[in-house]
């Protein structure tokens, strides 16, 4: 019997396995009584804003560091939660922006008044993976991944980001 998991932006290490399936765009999601105003967010514009989102080395905080770490600048308040269906609704009630896969911000529509702005430098996308250690089949594992790929495209009727080629 072999393990799989299915993670964001997992983390090379020795003796594991990993196949990238799909890739998930994320988006500044802005509470309804933040302060910020426009249409084209920025590291600066959001240096003083309180930031939502999931708790380092997770791969949404990873990359909201390296957004900011892009201007040379670090946010000034950074809130952690542990249930990314939390975050955008911390945003929303507490006048903050969240950084959530935009997937999940449609799936709300307009229940939590949030603005959704351009971002620039533009938000690298997550990347979704199926992991499993070298030695516990890895052909098992290997199906599995890959109809995890099939099944994510099937479901998400092309809303998933485009499939990540696997390394050769």
């Amino acid at each position: 019997m072999s393990d799989i998991a299915f993670l964001a932006q997992p983390r090379v290490r020795d003796g594991i396995s990993i196949v990238p399936l799909w890739s998930v765009d994320s988006v500044w999601a802005i509470g309804k009584d933040c302060p910020f105003k426009g249409s084209l967010v920025t590291p600066d514009v959001l240096v003083d804003v309180p930031i939502y989102t999931t708790a380092p080395p997770s791969g949404l905080f990873t990359n909201m560091m390296a957004w900011f770490g892009a201007r040379a600048v670090k946010p000034g308040r950074v809130v952690t939660c542990d249930t990314i269906a939390i975050i955008a609704r911390l945003a929303s009630a507490r006048g903050g922006a969240a950084l959530v896969p935009q997937a999940m911000v449609s799936a709300f529509g307009d229940e939590l008044g949030l603005r959704i702005p351009d971002a620039d430098p533009p938000l690298p996308p997550l990347n979704i993976c199926a992991m499993w250690w070298d030695d516990a089949g890895g052909i098992e594992c290997a199906y599995m991944a890959n109809l995890a790929r099939q099944l994510g495209a099937a479901l998400s009727g092309g809303r998933l980001g485009a499939p990540i080629a696997a390394e050769t």
